[in-house]
């Protein structure tokens, strides 16, 4: 974050993006002039957008059981029209009430004298505010043009190597060539273990 923000100060930028923008954990801490985050999952944008314009969570439960949290998976299965949910209430009990906030992939979260759910969703309305005057969307990291614009990108993509996001295949060459493209006008940062010979590693940690 202050490598971050050393360059948007220091090169007057203002305007901060991030093409995988997960849980807005990186975002909310950012000062720009204009910021953006983007994501391919529609109801995790639905949720941010939620948080942002409704920082009190005041339509999520305080306590998730574990049949409610099955209610609202079996219903995220039915064709969009048919749920009985908003989008945004889902990606909450999917992200607030899953084990390692894995997004109904893990199972219910549990834990001996905690209640998993309540504390993700304190964290929640706690980080609520920061999100105002985010600008989020769901689309595609390479449907998105700053060619036109200099602003500062950060990837935190999945990782090459790891498991995949919702069991999907990501086109890493392709992201290469994107970042590529766009760092000809643009700050490129991004987050990864490994990458090609022509990116260059500014940080990092032994694990």
């Amino acid at each position: 974050l202050p490598y971050i923000q050393n360059c948007i100060d220091n090169n007057k930028i203002k305007a901060y993006v991030e093409p995988f923008v997960g849980g807005a954990n990186v975002i909310q801490y950012v000062n720009c002039q204009a910021r953006a985050g983007f994501d391919v999952n529609a109801e995790l944008i639905a949720l941010l957008r939620y948080m942002r314009d409704c920082p009190d969570l005041e339509q999520f439960p305080e306590h998730c059981s574990f049949e409610h949290y099955a209610e609202v998976k079996e219903d995220n299965k039915k064709p969009r029209e048919e749920r009985k949910f908003q989008p945004f209430y889902t990606a909450g009990i999917g992200y607030f009430a899953s084990y390692g906030g894995k997004y109904f992939n893990g199972g219910y979260a549990r834990a001996k004298g905690r209640d998993m759910y309540a504390e993700r969703l304190a964290r929640a309305r706690k980080e609520a505010p920061r999100l105002d005057g985010i600008r989020f969307c769901c689309q595609d990291f390479n449907e998105l043009n700053f060619l036109h614009r200099k602003c500062f990108i950060y990837c935190d993509p999945p990782y090459r190597g790891t498991k995949a996001y919702g069991n999907k295949d990501f086109d890493y060459e392709q992201f290469y060539e994107w970042l590529r493209k766009v760092s000809k006008e643009c700050f490129i940062l991004v987050s990864e273990y490994v990458m090609p010979d022509d990116f260059v590693c500014i940080w990092s940690k032994e694990r």
